[in-house]
């Protein structure tokens, strides 16, 4: 345990350079560009990425790494492996919108054992040590609270997170389908932040978090900053986490079985329904 709080405490000095780094670009012209696929790649997220591989590579050599941005990715010799976005939500900081974060998670043999999530503008911290709780810090140690997930048992009437990127035809017309089983009397959240939608999860500001094929290095840190809050987390909509693994579900133990019963009704369950083409 004790070697697992040196690491998170040069992670947390890493995440506070970095977010120092991005908010001396938001809201400023940046370079820009799309995708291949999906979504939007800026200097931020490169200059994000390479300070924080720089940091991490330097205290721990040995240790694997897997990054949003290409480039610096390699594998472990001792087990542990980084899974890094280092600008969650580029979408909301290229337009001026402050809901953005840095995501790192520390995997030991592909289980999550820390989770960190900052979001700089917002001036919050969530993060969790494997089998220590989950913690929130705003405004820089003025305020520390214990994360506890929500304790509603109702679909009518909860507040359910979704995809917010759907830039892909046939799966946006899949993603809205999903979401209209839950219709009437949910709230819905879209936020573009995966790392923050979890960790709203858990700190039961919102009561699930669901996209049927979000990637590792979008949900691995939040996930169990989840898990440690007392919440359910599942590879969407019912497999075991795994972080090498696409798709995410989390929500209370009392609203899982609810949520993942009306997807498996639907026949939307299948990891193939959601990744055709391996999209």
């Amino acid at each position: 345990m004790k070697h697992l709080r040196q690491r998170l405490y040069i992670l947390r000095e890493t995440a506070i350079k970095t977010g120092d780094l991005l908010l001396t670009l938001f809201r400023k012209k940046i370079n820009v560009c799309k995708k291949k696929m999906d979504g939007y790649v800026s200097k931020a997220d490169m200059a994000s990425s390479r300070l924080i591989h720089a940091a991490i590579h330097k205290a721990f050599p040995e240790d694997g790494y897997f990054c949003e941005e290409k480039g610096f990715d390699k594998e472990s010799s001792n087990g542990f492996k980084w899974i890094v976005d280092p600008l969650d939500g580029t979408t909301n900081f290229i337009r001026g919108n402050r809901d953005f974060s840095i995501s790192i998670c520390l995997s030991l043999k592909d289980v999550p054992v820390i989770g960190l999530v900052y979001a700089p503008y917002l001036n919050e911290f969530y993060y969790a040590v494997d089998g220590n709780g989950a913690w929130a810090e705003y405004g820089f140690y003025k305020s520390r609270k214990r994360l506890k997930v929500s304790g509603t048992d109702k679909i009518k009437g909860s507040i359910l997170e979704f995809p917010g990127g759907i830039e892909i035809k046939h799966r946006a017309q899949k993603e809205m389908a999903m979401i209209g089983l839950f219709y009437p009397g949910i709230r819905l959240r879209v936020s573009e932040s995966a790392a923050l939608s979890l960790c709203k999860v858990a700190a039961g500001e919102t009561d699930a978090y669901i996209h049927p094929t979000e990637k590792p290095h979008d949900f691995a840190a939040g996930a169990l900053i989840v898990k440690e809050a007392g919440g359910v987390v599942k590879n969407f909509p019912d497999r075991p986490l795994n972080v090498n693994s696409r798709g995410i579900i989390t929500c209370n133990k009392k609203l899982y079985r609810r949520i993942s019963g009306m997807i498996k009704t639907a026949s939307m369950e299948s990891p193939e329904y959601w990744l055709e083409n391996n999209k």
